[in-house]
């Protein structure tokens, strides 16, 4: 019976010593680490704590830092037309996308007409003018205006003491009679000229016959005769000489331009 006790505690003396030494190797086998890593997205960089038990099983994580790889900056760029707002995006220093946000169209004389379609961008007007006032022509119309007239009054030219246009320059007329009618708020001033054959006050009067000839075929040809204004300037301002015969038939012509 003795020796059957003492066998029993040997035993449990045994089975205590071995597990309190495997549990003192399990207490001493949790150990806890912490590593840094670091992850980077589209746009941003983490610095991560991890905490893992026996580098195993990670059972903290957390975020330490976070850098923005993304910097957008907005820019406003202005012409004679519109003013557009770009935004910028820079990754670490480079740029990556540029993009247009916002579009402003610009009417400086706040009409209606935008600039870029505005042909008197600093006075107000009507779309259907080009934004110019209804009684005005558009610079870049009254440039090419200009410029037609300038051709087709060139060879207007008359005998000498005619009131009378040489009969061969009519389809010069007409060709600035479809002008006028093309550009019905454009408005003429018709200048007669002479040679210095003869007094000035018969210079002067025939002259004025000459531009008022042009006027009344303008008008015969539909042309409204308010937008037709007459001046005769006699042989005041001479485009060639008058010691020729050829300079004076030069000189004895009709000149038209455009009234602002």
């Amino acid at each position: 019976m003795k020796k059957s006790v003492l066998i029993t505690c040997c035993i449990c003396s045994l089975l205590w010593a071995s597990c309190t030494k495997k549990a003192k190797f399990l207490k001493g086998a949790a150990k806890i680490t912490k590593d840094t890593v670091v992850v980077v997205t589209e746009s941003h960089r983490h610095t991560i704590v991890e905490t893992k038990k026996n580098r195993i099983y990670t059972f903290a994580r957390d975020t330490i830092n976070t850098v923005d790889l993304l910097k957008t900056t907005k820019i406003v760029s202005k012409t004679a037309t519109h003013i557009y707002t770009i935004a910028i995006t820079e990754k670490e220093g480079k740029e990556i996308k540029r993009d247009t946000v916002s579009i402003v169209i610009l009417d400086d004389d706040a009409d209606g007409v935008p600039n870029f379609e505005d042909k008197c961008p600093k006075k107000k007007g009507s779309y259907a003018n080009k934004g110019c006032p209804e009684n005005s022509t558009p610079p870049v119309l009254k440039n090419s205006l200009s410029q037609a007239l300038a051709k087709y009054t060139k060879g207007l030219l008359f005998p000498s003491g005619s009131p009378q246009i040489n009969s061969g320059t009519y389809t010069q007329l007409n060709a600035i009679v479809k002008l006028l009618k093309k550009y019905p708020k454009a408005r003429l001033l018709i200048e007669g000229h002479t040679d210095s054959v003869g007094n000035t006050q018969k210079n002067k009067a025939l002259s004025l016959k000459r531009a008022s000839f042009v006027q009344a075929y303008f008008v015969r040809q539909g042309i409204a005769a308010h937008r037709l204004k007459v001046i005769g300037k006699g042989a005041t301002t001479p485009i060639a000489s008058n010691d020729t015969a050829v300079g004076r038939s030069k000189n004895r012509r009709i000149e038209v331009r455009l009234i602002e």
